[in-house]
């Protein structure tokens, strides 16, 4: 379905959005460089791994087919549209999961590679 499909006539909600995409993440840019990154927090398991969540088709969160999924649900109106999309069909989209270090409580990020195919 594409982002400019009638059946999301109007903007999808941040928690309708989280629910469909598997939990909760941030979209960011870096003002000076316009870099955009898609963060997804998830609590560090007590064997130091990480899970990352899956959207209702199943896609695991920050691989491309739950990317595409997103630009499918948000709409081409959405300011983060055209900023995701440029970034994504370029390879500069930067993608990454957030944690606490437990034994150190430090907030950590680890950047996770975006497959170029899935």
């Amino acid at each position: 379905m594409a982002a400019s499909d009638q059946s999301h006539p109007e903007a999808i909600t941040k928690n309708e959005l989280e629910a469909q995409l598997g939990g909760p993440f941030s979209i960011v840019q870096d003002p000076k460089k316009g870099t955009i990154f898609i963060v997804v927090s998830r609590p560090l398991q007590k064997d130091g791994s990480i899970q990352l969540g899956k959207d209702a088709d199943g896609n695991l969160q920050l691989s491309r087919k739950w990317i595409e999924k997103l630009l499918s649900l948000i709409t081409e109106a959405d300011p983060r549209y055209p900023l995701i999309k440029s970034h994504f069909e370029a390879g500069t989209l930067i993608a990454g999961v957030a944690f606490v270090d437990t034994t150190t409580a430090q907030l950590k990020m680890v950047r996770i590679a975006i497959p170029t195919s899935d």
